[in-house]
């Protein structure tokens, strides 16, 4: 536990635990192909999390982020 919270604390963290996990904080079954990584879909949730994160970052930097 000690782990998660060291990771949910980085700047850059992205949560995504709630929209991939099941009621026991595990992968659910519908998003994984084999119990352990992200099938298709999963992996379309974390690239829509990974892309709303990057368009709110470089928003953060006004004119520098046009640039990029």
């Amino acid at each position: 536990m000690k782990f998660k919270i060291l990771i949910c604390r980085q700047e850059n963290f992205i949560d995504i635990e709630n929209e991939l996990s099941d009621e026991n904080g595990f992968l659910r079954a519908d998003f994984a192909v084999d119990g352990l990584h992200p099938d298709g879909e999963g992996n379309e949730i974390i690239g829509r999390a990974v892309e709303n994160w990057l368009i709110n970052y470089l928003d953060s930097l006004g004119n520098l982020g046009n640039e990029i």
